[in-house]
């Protein structure tokens, strides 16, 4: 049982420290941020493609926390992220997604 119990701590401590460590960023909803620009600014798109190179140097995680308040309204931000990280990293498609409403917007 012991072994099981600290198994599982470390396994968590190690999912919620990989986002803010592997971006070198300070949280993981800075981590959010900034996957998701690294994603946008490979876009063949130019405009996407500029916008994640810019906003990649400029994210402080609060976009990414309004955005899990809204869609993981029963989770903190923080755990939030995590999740919304952890998505992200194995569906990129999840970004570009997101990124269909600020296009449409942008066209009206």
């Amino acid at each position: 049982m012991g072994f099981l119990f600290k198994s599982l701590a470390i396994i968590a401590i190690v999912a919620i420290a990989y986002p803010p460590i592997n971006e070198g960023v300070g949280g993981p909803c800075h981590a959010v941020e900034a996957k998701a620009f690294n994603i946008l600014s490979k876009e063949p798109d130019n405009k996407l493609g500029l916008f994640g190179i810019l906003g990649a140097n400029i994210t402080t995680g609060g976009m990414a926390t309004f955005y899990v308040k809204k869609h993981y309204a029963s989770l903190p931000p923080f755990i939030g992220c995590t999740v919304m990280y952890w998505s992200v990293l194995f569906d990129e498609d999840i970004v570009l997604k997101a990124m269909e409403g600020v296009r449409r917007l942008k066209e009206t």
